[in-house]
């Protein structure tokens, strides 16, 4: 069975009841939607950085580095 619904929270509200008797446990599982919006939006920023020069493309690439490593360090304790 496939149902389209909006999350609100913890809860997801069906467009459409669901043939079950009340209280039926379940298990969901959950696809995203890709909205005319998101498209248009990933359209617009694919490609941003292909015309980066040699400096520019280095820069780039130590500023990700640097913000990557510092996502992986532990808490001090």
């Amino acid at each position: 069975m496939s149902y389209l619904g909006v999350a609100k929270g913890k809860i997801i509200e069906l467009r459409e009841k669901l043939p079950l008797p009340e209280g039926t446990q379940v298990e969901v599982s959950i696809s995203l939607l890709h909205s005319a919006e998101t498209a248009q939006l990933t359209l617009q920023c694919a490609g941003m950085l292909s015309d980066l020069i040699e400096d520019q493309r280095t820069a780039y690439e130590e500023a990700l580095n640097r913000r990557l490593r510092f996502l992986r360090r532990l808490p001090v304790l």
